[in-house]
């Protein structure tokens, strides 16, 4: 084999030319990598982190960077930074494309809390194989109502995921989580019916109905399921608990947040899917559209509130998304601690003691100056929709079963004025929410059963916090005892005597009851 040096020197500088030109395309491509990637990288940002003009700001640095190069792109060691940063985002790009395939991998559910929209939300669930989790499917003939697979496992530690040993149950035969699994086979009447949301269902604890089975001598089944507004609670009474032809249907208002709930489902009625519920820029849009909401909400407006749908439908965009935004809520967090801001007094109690039936759907969208009021009515009128289909089936059922309207109070209005300062706006909300159930259950003939002065009662003798240490609105063990102790002594009064069934208030909504 020949040596370079042993070439003629004519053919030794053609080869030299070559290697230049060679060297020359190959230092031009790495340039357009590194260009397109820092371009990239402004896109990603802008589409994941920009919601408000003043938040252009964050684009800042991929500019700056984009100045730098261009100055010192003859400087080998900078275009190898450069490249290196090029790599490193095409490995967060194909890692943020294949989250569901980290996510089997190494167990974590990250793809689970990323806003998707409709098509990738399919597409995770398909996708993603977790033995333990509690598999949903829709049911009760209405595409917004689901439950858990019949079989799969439920797999929950209340208060945070190291707090304790994790309450594992099976779904039962009818996609909840009774620990009387197989009754409603074997039994053609039962006795009791409870419908609601996360709270009666048992946050990684048994239900309270489990606790009240052992001191109420009926036969109850419980169709509660964490998300379940009215719309779900009423589906899931007509389809599995009329059938049984019941003496009593309990169907649960938690003041918490189903009137929210409420108006989340009617405004994605029309899409008919009920991933439009946790997909904050769709729920937005259908808002937008809505001929009442859309007059009660502060919606944004403009291309930049374009950009969060986008990211919907792009794992790379909702996976950079979500990483941002987990940022942003640690900064503020973070800033909140550090201006000593008491979260348990004043206007910041119902942040974090949940009066919920203040905040809009999903905490996203503020209400419009002077519209609090039409906020409650329209949620209040989309709940009383819902419960008019169940007073509609019973019209053709005999035996008629006798329904209980139970309200169930946040913990803000349980712990007011006890360990919570008071908060007017939280008040008056309440009042309004309970003096329209009242006249609804009196209007139809259904007994009303409020806990709210009852617990009151009860955590003001024992001075007892109901909740979790970190979790601020679901029932602990002993709480769900005690409002399980306190639900069956308001039930036996119903069933021994009616006494519920009382006239609604005459006061005018807006001030506070007990």
């Amino acid at each position: 084999m020949l040596s370079r040096a042993s070439l003629p020197v004519q053919m030794q500088e053609r080869l030299t030319i070559q290697e230049h030109r060679n060297s020359k395309e190959n230092l031009s491509l790495i340039h357009i990598v590194n260009v397109v990637a820092l371009l990239l990288a402004g896109l990603i940002v802008l589409l994941t982190a920009v919601a408000r003009p003043y938040q252009l700001t964050f684009l800042f640095p991929v500019l700056v960077l984009l100045v730098v190069y261009r100055r010192y792109r003859t400087n080998p060691r900078v275009v190898a930074a450069f490249f290196g940063l090029s790599l490193g985002l095409l490995c967060w790009i194909l890692a943020c494309e294949h989250i569901v395939t980290v996510d089997n991998i190494f167990g974590s559910q990250i793809s689970t809390r990323l806003a998707l929209g409709l098509r990738l939300q399919s597409y995770v669930v398909d996708s993603l194989h977790t033995p333990t989790r509690a598999y949903i499917e829709p049911c009760c003939g209405d595409p917004l109502t689901w439950h858990y697979r019949p079989g799969s496992t439920y797999r929950k530690t209340f208060d945070c995921e190291t707090c304790g040993d994790p309450y594992e149950i099976v779904a039962d035969e009818t996609g909840y989580l009774n620990r009387q699994s197989g009754l409603m086979q074997s039994r053609e009447q039962i006795d009791l019916f409870l419908a609601g949301d996360s709270v009666m269902q048992g946050f990684g604890m048994p239900s309270v109905l489990e606790w009240v089975r052992t001191q109420i001598p009926l036969s109850m089944w419980n169709l509660s399921i964490a998300g379940y507004g009215a719309r779900q609670k009423i589906s899931a009474l007509i389809t599995y608990a009329l059938p049984k032809q019941p003496k009593w249907l309990l169907v649960e208002f938690y003041a918490g947040n189903d009137l929210p709930e409420a108006i989340r489902d009617e405004a994605c009625d029309s899409l008919g899917d009920v991933g439009c519920r946790y997909n904050a820029p769709i729920l937005r849009r259908q808002l937008s559209e809505h001929p009442v909401y859309r007059t009660i909400f502060q919606l944004p407006t403009g291309v930049l509130t374009g950009f969060a749908e986008v990211s919907t439908e792009n794992l790379t965009l909702a996976t950079t998304r979500y990483l941002i935004d987990t940022l942003k809520v640690a900064l503020k967090k973070r800033l909140m601690v550090s201006s000593d801001r008491s979260p348990t007094t004043g206007e910041d109690a119902h942040e974090i003691y949940h009066g919920n039936m203040l905040i809009p759907p999903g905490g996203l969208l503020e209400v419009r100056e002077g519209q609090r009021l039409m906020y409650w009515k329209a949620g209040m009128e989309a709940i009383k929709k819902q419960y008019e289909r169940l007073v509609a089936d019973l019209e053709s059922t005999a035996p008629k079963s006798t329904v209980i309207l139970l309200y169930n109070p946040a913990p803000y209005e349980v712990y007011r004025g006890i360990w919570v300062e008071p908060y007017a706006i939280a008040d008056q909300a309440s009042a309004f929410l309970r003096d329209a159930l009242r006249g609804f259950a009196y209007t139809h003939n259904w007994h009303y059963v409020d806990l709210t002065d009852p617990l009151r009662q009860e955590v003001q003798a024992q001075q007892v916090w109901l909740y979790g240490r970190y979790d601020r609105s679901h029932l602990s063990p002993q709480g769900t005892a005690i409002v399980a102790s306190v639900l069956s002594r308001e039930l036996l009064k119903v069933f021994s005597t009616g006494e519920s069934l009382v006239p609604p208030s005459k006061r005018v909504s807006g001030g506070r009851r007990g």
